[in-house]
């Protein structure tokens, strides 16, 4: 007797025990007998789907109560009902996304599993477990939403986006990245970043993905160069950051790219610039001061002598005042023309030309000059050698290559003007002297920005570094180039190229 009420307690206590649990936990729960009855409900299925009370589904056929329809409204009909069909066969049933109509007539989202319950080997009924999706759905559409935002932005951005992976190679990149180095997104995931990057500029990032990579630093800017698929070098801006897309996951890299040559090249020009200005304000300091200052010593001198009577000094330093003048009007013909093409206001008109017509004329121009030292000018073009120039400009640049020539020539030397036809668009014309030549390390900066470069000729002429500087200005408007062939005291050979000409002249004058 003891033990049977001890047994009955105990019993008791479980059941007890068994519906403090499902009364507490927050999944829904409903107990069906073998006809699809419900038999119990527990709070959480009560909360989830709206309804107040129990008897509101206690001893009413589950079916017909909250899965009478699909989520579009459509009736499910009962021999499709998962949950009767766990009754039925005995089987375990789970279906991971589907609708219970709540107390308002509104389908909410579930996920539900079906638990067959058996007595005596017979199929007595069965539980139904199932949670509300409602939130997950929403944080889900959330999800999508931000996630079709941010490959909006990724696929249309106005700068190129570039994920890499922790080895280096390419994962995705937007089209801008792609037109930006002109590889499509296969080569790029081909290719290991270093492969596109300058090799200066991929060193000195490695440091700070290094620092990225071991949480020294959140993210990184560097200005760099990238190596076009054409080739040609462009500047970037670069932003990186890294992320993991599990916790376990390697480290990845996210780099948001701007073009900024634009930039660069305007900073390239105005350090040119200002080396220009620079330039400028010393000639002025220096070069034009010191003609100028000799002219007044010069004018001094000869008003001393013209006081004294002595007119064989005074004719002296006449000659002297008129060199000098002459020295002086050359350098400020140079200077207007430099300063003039450097601020782009010389008007640029290239004609047809014939080569051997140009040289003739400057060969007479420079002939008494070269006669001083008895130097001859020779020359050698054929006829039908045409070049498309401005005829201002090549005859400025070749007055200062001739008047180098003969600056630095020695007495009865030779200069030589050659022209021939360098490739099917561009026609090479040197300047040739046997004088003193150019040491290497001080031709490799005469073309530089800033740099000045006037040494004396051979007897001594001075010179205003302008020259080459002009030449160099002069041939590039055109789209040619000028290089230099010297060794010391083997004289020197100046090449420039100009645009060739089919057309013919005929009788134009150009002088």
């Amino acid at each position: 007797m003891h033990k049977r009420v001890a047994g009955s307690r105990q019993r008791e206590s479980l059941e007890i025990n068994y519906k403090g649990i499902l009364n507490s936990v927050e999944e829904g729960i409903f107990a069906l007998d073998e006809r699809g009855v419900c038999i119990y409900c527990n709070p959480a299925s009560r909360r989830i789907l709206g309804y107040k009370k129990e008897e509101d589904f206690l001893g009413k056929r589950l079916h017909s109560i909250l899965h009478f329809a699909h989520p579009d409204g459509s009736s499910y009909p009962e021999s499709e009902c998962k949950i009767l069909q766990a009754i039925l066969t005995g089987k375990y049933e789970s279906v991971n996304s589907e609708v219970f109509w709540n107390a308002d007539g509104a389908p909410v989202p579930v996920t539900y599993s079906c638990f067959p319950q058996t007595k005596n080997g017979r199929i007595a009924g069965s539980v139904i477990s199932f949670s509300d999706l409602s939130n997950q759905k929403l944080q889900q559409k959330k999800l999508e939403a931000s996630e079709a935002k941010y490959r909006n932005i990724f696929k249309n951005a106005n700068a190129g986006i570039i994920y890499v992976n922790e080895s280096g190679y390419t994962v995705s990149a937007n089209l801008f990245f792609q037109t930006l180095l002109l590889y499509s997104l296969k080569e790029l995931q081909e290719l290991h970043y270093s492969e596109f990057t300058v090799k200066e500029d991929f060193e000195k990032e490695v440091l700070l993905r290094k620092e990225l990579h071991e949480g020294k630093r959140d993210e990184y800017k560097i200005e760099k160069r990238y190596i076009r698929k054409d080739g040609n070098i462009i500047w970037v801006s670069s932003g990186v950051s890294a992320f993991r897309e599990q916790p376990a996951s390697p480290l990845s890299y996210v780099a948001v790219i701007h073009d900024i040559s634009d930039r660069k090249d305007f900073e390239r020009k105005l350090t040119e610039s200002n080396a220009t200005k620079d330039k400028f304000f010393s000639i002025i300091a220096h070069d034009l001061r010191n003609p100028v200052g000799s002219l007044k010593t010069i004018s001094e001198l000869l008003n001393r002598d013209l006081r004294a009577g002595d007119m064989n000094g005074a004719a002296e330093m006449a000659g002297l005042l008129g060199k000098q003048i002459t020295n002086t009007l050359e350098l400020l013909n140079d200077l207007l023309e430099w300063s003039g093409a450097q601020a782009e206001k010389i008007t640029f008109s290239p004609v047809p030309l014939r080569v051997k017509d140009v040289f003739e004329e400057r060969a007479a121009y420079h002939q008494v000059q070269a006669g001083n030292k008895q130097l001859t000018i020779k020359f050698t073009a054929d006829e039908s050698l045409m070049v498309y120039a401005d005829l201002h400009m090549l005859n400025t640049i070749l007055r200062n290559l001739i008047t180098n020539a003969i600056k630095f020539s020695y007495e009865n030397g030779l200069i030589w003007l050659d022209a021939e036809k360098e490739t099917d668009e561009m026609i090479s014309i040197s300047v040739q002297d046997q004088g003193t030549g150019i040491p290497p390390p001080v031709q490799e900066k005469l073309f530089l920005p800033g740099t000045k470069y006037s040494t004396p000729g051979t007897w001594s002429e001075n010179g205003t570094g302008l020259g080459l500087m002009l030449c160099k200005e002069f041939v590039g408007k055109h789209g040619g180039e000028i290089r230099i062939k010297s060794a010391e005291g083997a004289g020197s050979r100046i090449t420039f190229t100009l645009p060739v000409s089919k057309s013919n002249p005929g009788e134009r004058e150009i002088f």
